[in-house]
C-alpha cells in the first residue's frame, strides 16, 4: 500500500484540525458533537439545538454550511487521496456499501492493522462532493454512496428482495435472488456487485453460509436455545456430542445470552426434535432417526418384518444409533422379545 496514503489517513484528524480555522465557533462545535469528533458520544440535532437554544432545523442548516466551507478547500490539503480510493472502493462495489463494511475495508486494506481516528475519517469523506452518507433507518443500516447512485434505487432494490425472499418462504443462494431480482427489476445497475453490497445494507435480511433470508425466519437467525441447536445441528449436517453443539453456539456468538452445557443438554432432552443416538451425540429427527433403545429399533425392524438376518439387523441399527456391534449383540440375545428362527436369523416372540 502506498505509504503516502497511509499517512494522509493517520493525518486526518490533523488536517480536519486545519480545516477548521475556517468555520466560526458555533459551526466547530455543531460538527464536533454531529460527528464525535470529541469521542464522547454521536449528538442528534435535538441535543446540540438544546445546547444553543436554536431548532433542530437551525442546527441542521448549520451543519450543512460547515460542510460546505470544509468541502470548497478541501482541495488545499491532501485528503482527495483518500477521497479516490473511497471513490474506487464504492464503485467496485456497486456504488453503495453499508458504513461498518465500508469503513473497515479502507481502513484494513491501507494501514493493514494500524490504529486511526475512525470519525475523523467518515467526515472527511463527506467533504468529498461525489459521495454522500445515509444515516441509521429503521430498516436500513447507515450507509454511505456515489451521489450518482440514487437512493430510491437502492430503497427498490432492498424491497424487491424482501418481497421475493417472503414470496420464497425459506432461505435462497445469493445467486438464485440476483437472477430473480434481474429478471423481475431489468435495470442495468443492478449488478452482482451492487447487489452483494445493497443487501446488507438492508436490516430485514440476514446474509450466512447457507444462503439470504429473513431476519425474521429462526432457520437464518435463531433466537431461541433450540432455534441455536437446530442451526448448528442442521449447519453441520451430521449428529454431534452436546458439548460440540454448546461450544459451536459459544462460537457462533448468535448474540449476547450466555450459554453453557447444562442447558444445553437440558434442550436437547427436552424436545423430540433431537435424538440421542449415542453417547451424549445427539441428531435431528428430520434426518429420520427415531427416539428409543436399541431394542426398540430391533423390535420396529422386525414388526415390519417377519424375520432379519443378523448382518441385517446390526446394519439398519447403525444407521440409527452410534452403538458397538456388540451392544446390537447382546440385545438381541438377551431379550425375551426376539427368537433365533436360524443359525443368523431373527424374528419377534408372538
Amino acid at each position: 500500500m502506498d505509504q503516502n496514503l497511509k499517512q494522509v489517513v493517520m493525518d486526518i484528524p490533523k488536517t480536519i484540525g486545519g480545516l477548521f480555522a475556517l468555520l466560526s465557533d458555533k459551526e466547530k462545535i455543531v460538527i464536533q458533537k454531529r460527528f464525535n469528533l470529541d469521542h464522547v458520544k454521536l449528538r442528534t440535532l435535538e441535543e446540540i439545538g438544546k445546547d444553543f437554544s436554536v431548532t433542530r432545523e437551525r442546527v441542521r442548516q448549520i451543519e450543512q454550511t460547515a460542510i460546505a466551507k470544509l468541502s470548497r478547500n478541501v482541495f488545499n490539503t491532501p485528503l482527495p487521496m483518500i477521497h479516490q480510493f473511497a471513490i474506487t472502493m464504492l464503485q467496485a462495489n456497486g456504488g453503495a456499501m453499508r458504513e461498518d463494511i465500508f469503513i473497515s475495508s479502507i481502513l484494513s486494506t491501507i494501514l493493514q492493522g494500524e490504529n486511526a481516528d475512525v470519525e475523523a475519517l467518515k467526515l472527511s469523506l463527506l467533504l468529498d462532493k461525489g459521495i454522500d452518507r445515509e444515516g441509521n433507518k429503521i430498516l436500513s443500516y447507515p450507509y454511505f454512496r456515489l451521489k450518482t447512485i440514487e437512493t430510491s434505487l437502492i430503497s427498490e432494490s432492498l424491497n424487491v428482495a424482501v418481497d421475493l425472499l417472503d414470496k420464497k418462504g425459506k432461505v435462497m443462494d445469493l445467486e438464485t435472488l440476483y437472477k430473480s431480482m434481474k429478471d423481475k427489476m431489468k435495470n442495468e445497475a443492478f449488478t452482482d456487485a451492487f447487489l452483494n453490497s445493497v443487501l446488507r445494507i438492508d436490516k430485514r435480511v440476514k446474509i450466512a453460509e447457507a444462503g439470504i433470508g429473513l431476519i425474521k425466519w429462526r432457520d437464518i437467525n435463531p433466537r431461541t436455545l433450540k432455534d441455536k441447536i437446530f442451526f448448528i445441528l442442521r449447519k453441520n449436517e451430521s449428529p454431534l456430542h452436546f458439548r460440540d453443539i454448546t461450544s459451536t453456539i459459544i462460537k457462533e456468538k448468535f448474540d449476547h445470552k450466555p450459554v453453557n452445557l447444562q442447558a444445553v443438554h437440558n434442550e436437547l432432552i427436552r424436545w423430540e426434535d433431537f435424538i440421542l443416538i449415542g453417547r451424549g451425540i445427539y441428531a435431528l429427527k428430520e434426518w429420520g432417526y427415531s427416539k428409543g433403545t436399541v431394542k426398540d429399533i430391533i423390535t420396529t425392524l422386525l414388526s415390519k418384518k417377519k424375520e432379519m438376518d443378523r448382518d441385517d439387523i446390526i446394519k439398519e441399527v447403525l444407521k440409527q444409533r452410534q452403538v458397538k456391534k456388540i451392544t446390537i449383540l447382546l440385545s438381541l440375545s438377551n431379550n425375551k422379545e426376539f427368537k433365533r428362527v436360524g443359525r443368523r436369523v431373527y424374528t419377534l416372540v408372538k
